[in-house]
């Protein structure tokens, strides 16, 4: 129906015409256009539909815009809204949205995801405000922005109702030093999760207040851990919560460091997920996560490992009365994988030469070698074991889990088939190469891989 049309079911009373919505809507929504004049009870009818909104690119944000600035009841139905980009739909600069009504006209907001650096500015701003919060419904909040920020973390202690916090690319900072000693203290009782990717140079005691104004915070997770004083500080305070139990540190450093020294104050952990230069490698460490009721323990890339120390975590008489997982991803291998000439010649097409799959001919020969030599030159990658953490200190580790009753896993055990393959491999490739002639031998050469 033409929307500049008075419709005819203007004339029936709201109650009929209500009704009549009603039952249609519960078999299926109207596609068609209604005029202006019914367009909210069609709202109000299909709101389910405009619960959660993914706006892709600034153009999506514009009119969405638009939309619930006219039509409000879509804009309170709706509870979450994700805003992200991709190659095709950018985050251009928006000149002509008013980001408060924006906000405004999404009181029942429960869930904000965003991307867009122009966005993650304006809720930082109305965030830092006066007055109430503008988002008193708001449970979970994910600012990824890719330009780095400020960030005035003393302003989220207005969002009573959040429940799980992941912010990126910040630098955390403290607007007025003195600002929260001068207010009632604001406790976040439902903060159960947080996730912080934070820049260097930032204020990090900020954070620790934000850490001390929580009581139920479960899950940390720190992606910028750095081993300092600073961070050194923020975990003792997190620790001195009593009430984490899933921890999860990474961060840039090249810097090692002691896991139990910067874990000391975690009584609690059942989850620990460490990288970042992180060090096991003696039995103190070792003892100290012993003692953690510890069900699930993951090593990331850069961890520096004793593979018989962790031994002593999944089998033997110190085995660790609770862990069901061990995950080993410190050690990696990768492999395109390669084949012989013979396999090779039966998957590639006829050769224009000599019109055979079984090639014989010189240029059959050259093309199979580019190919190997592109193996050879980035096509695989050999896992770099260490005397603390050898292969065969992996293969004990991998071989313990079928009697300890622990799962092991990770890239550190599929490196040890990885790697096994890959041997085999180059056994093939030194078959090829020395079965080649002469000329076939100076075509290797002119490759430069004179030996695989």
């Amino acid at each position: 129906m033409d929307t500049q049309q008075s419709s005819p079911l203007l004339r029936l009373p709201v109650e009929l015409l209500y009704a009549i919505f009603t039952e249609v809507y519960a078999y299926r929504p109207l596609e068609g256009r209604l005029c202006r004049a019914l367009l909210h009870l069609q709202d109000d009818l299909a709101k389910s539909k405009y619960r959660r909104v993914k706006l892709v690119g600034s153009q999506a944000v514009v009119q969405y815009a638009r939309t619930i600035e006219t039509r409000y009841m879509l804009g309170r139905a709706c509870e979450s809204v994700t805003v992200m980009s991709d190659e095709k739909r950018p985050h251009d600069k928006i000149y002509d949205v008013d980001f408060e009504s924006f906000f405004a006209n999404l009181p029942n907001l429960r869930r904000f995801v965003c991307d867009s650096t122009q966005l993650c500015v304006a809720f930082i701003s109305l965030l830092k405000s006066p007055g109430r919060t503008p988002f008193p419904q708001l449970e979970e909040l994910d600012l990824p922005p890719p330009k780095p920020l400020s960030f005035p973390v003393n302003s989220l202690l207005k969002l009573s109702s959040l429940t799980d916090l992941e912010i990126a690319n910040y630098r955390p900072a403290i607007d007025a030093p003195d600002d929260i000693e001068d207010e009632e203290p604001n406790l976040l009782t439902r903060l159960a999760s947080i996730n912080l990717d934070l820049l260097d140079g930032g204020d990090l005691r900020c954070v620790i207040q934000l850490f001390q104004r929580t009581c139920n915070l479960r899950c940390l997770t720190l992606t910028s851990f750095r081993p300092n004083e600073e961070y050194h500080a923020l975990l003792e305070a997190a620790g001195n919560l009593g009430t984490i139990n899933d921890l999860s540190l990474s961060g840039p450093g090249k810097k090692s460091w002691e896991l139990a020294q910067h874990l000391r104050p975690f009584k609690h952990l059942t989850r620990l997920d460490v990288g970042g230069r992180c060090a096991v490698r003696d039995a103190e460490t070792v003892e100290f996560l012993r003692q953690q009721p510890l069900e699930y323990l993951r090593f990331g890339r850069g961890t520096i490992l004793s593979a018989d120390r962790l031994l002593t975590l999944v089998s033997g008489p110190t085995k660790h009365p609770r862990l069901n997982e061990l995950v080993l991803d410190n050690m990696w291998a990768e492999d395109r994988g390669i084949c012989s000439y013979e396999e090779w010649c039966l998957d590639s097409k006829e050769c224009e030469e000599c019109g055979s799959r079984d090639c014989q001919c010189d240029d059959g020969y050259l093309e199979y070698m580019l190919w190997v030599a592109d193996w050879l030159d980035g096509g695989h990658t050999m896992p770099r074991w260490t005397k603390a953490f050898s292969w065969q200190g992996c293969k004990k580790l991998c071989e313990a889990r079928w009697s300890s009753g622990v799962r092991v896993s990770g890239d550190a055990i599929l490196a040890l088939s990885t790697e096994r393959d890959i041997l085999d491999e180059k056994e093939t490739l030194n078959a090829f190469v020395a079965g080649l002639d002469a000329k076939r031998r100076r075509m290797w050469r002119d490759l430069s891989f004179a030996e695989p």
